[in-house]
């Protein structure tokens, strides 16, 4: 808008007219300059945001967040869905650019979702809104349990037989598992080979697997394979059949999805009940205690001082209103146990010691959690401690047994 008020010159009257198209003149400047502010975000000195790149993104993508009057990025906070904020920018933020990335935030059971995004500092506060993602998964995690089905009865060298095994699987992808059974490593040798079904007629082709479908829910997708084995006459071997489940694109690593279980027996042992009742080590507790599913190692004590240290088990698959009888037991007897004793709860001196055989009532169907404390004394040598638990109320099909390998450990 060009100017038309002409200035006055030295010695003119200054008129009330002339006073009145001066503001009516500065009060259209004043609009024009409200409008531009309007246009152009930060020009009112106010913080201001013009545009967030990209706008559609994945959680840990990262984003610039343009604008104005931002200030020093060590002053700002950008929030993200009212509930996580950052407050650490990268390198090339400044007055009008905030470089960050996304954070994690809550998407219940959805898998996107329109985010307000709010950036606070010394000048003020501006909001706007991007659509973030959850992060895609691209290995398989989760957890696998394994647990032996029944032992058949009268198991004897020169002969074979077939062990079933449970599987629950609850992981966040589809995937393919490898079963990888295994059986003593010994002349004359064993053989193990995965088959289709109970009467071990049909064997399974090579590479040995299994396809487990990512459930629609939190509930563990269940299978039952099957191990036949083959074992020689002259074995010295101590009998046990072992099997690993293990996912293919993610075997190894802190977050590995495999599992695994050793099904310890007797030779010419009769048959047990079903096995209904499973087991997971949740804890190890102690000083220098290791171990995994199948074996604990603890440190070798001194002749004046015995470790006490223990293994917490989660007993899954009890039934509700029922009792069950727990009780603790050693394979090998001999030698005092070859050096160990094992009960329920605490340490010598604590309550009745050691208490080898208890009762639990199980209130809704669900697991018990039990702590098992463990003293070795010098020379102490390695040992198998069995964990039985039997239904008072069902002594034909709810049972489950237990084989922890404890070793001392030099």
């Amino acid at each position: 808008m060009p100017i038309t008020l002409q200035p006055p010159q030295p010695g003119d009257l200054i008129t009330a007219s002339f006073a009145k198209q001066l503001v009516d003149l500065l009060s259209q400047l004043d609009a024009r300059v409200s409008v531009l502010e309007a246009v152009v975000p930060g020009s009112d000195g106010q913080l201001s945001i013009s545009q967030i790149v990209p706008s559609d993104v994945v959680v840990g993508d990262q984003i610039q967040i343009v604008g104005a009057n931002f200030g020093l990025p060590s002053e700002d906070v950008v929030s993200f869905d009212g509930t996580t904020s950052v407050t650490k920018f990268l390198p090339g933020s400044n007055d009008k650019l905030l470089i960050l990335a996304v954070p994690p935030i809550s998407f219940g059971k959805l898998t996107t979702k329109s985010v307000p995004l709010v950036v606070s500092g010394a000048r003020g506060s501006a909001s706007n809104s991007i659509t973030v993602h959850t992060t895609e998964a691209t290995i398989p995690t989760g957890t696998i349990t394994v647990s032996p089905g029944q032992v058949p009865a009268d198991i004897a060298p020169g002969s074979s037989f077939v062990m079933p095994f449970n599987l629950s699987i609850l992981a966040n992808l589809s995937e393919t598992y490898n079963l990888v059974p295994s059986v003593p490593s010994v002349s004359p040798a064993w053989t193990a080979t995965m088959v289709t079904n109970a009467n071990g007629t049909t064997e399974l082709p090579q590479p040995w697997q299994i396809p487990i479908t990512k459930p629609s829910t939190d509930t563990a997708v269940t299978a039952t394979v099957f191990v036949k084995v083959t074992i020689p006459l002259g074995t010295t071997a101590t009998p046990f059949v072992r099997l690993d489940v293990v996912s293919q694109r993610n075997p190894t690593g802190p977050s590995a999805l495999t599992g695994g279980v050793t099904a310890t027996f007797d030779f010419g042992q009769p048959q047990q009940p079903p096995q209904t009742v499973k087991f997971v080590v949740t804890s190890f507790t102690g000083t220098n205690v290791t171990g995994d599913t199948n074996l604990v190692t603890l440190p070798l004590p001194t002749p004046t001082t015995a470790p006490i240290d223990g293994v917490t088990y989660s007993i899954q698959n009890l039934k509700a209103n029922t009792k069950y009888t727990l009780t603790l037991s050693w394979k090998d007897t001999t030698n005092a146990n070859q050096g160990w004793t094992a009960a329920f709860g605490g340490a010598p001196g604590i309550g009745t010691w050691p208490l080898i055989t208890k009762t639990v009532t199980q209130v809704g169907a669900g697991s018990d959690s039990e702590k098992v404390a463990i003293v070795g004394i010098a020379g102490a040598k390695a040992n198998t401690l069995l964990l039985t638990v039997r239904s008072q109320t069902d002594s034909v099909n709810d049972y489950g047994i237990l084989s922890q390998g404890i070793a001392a450990r030099t």
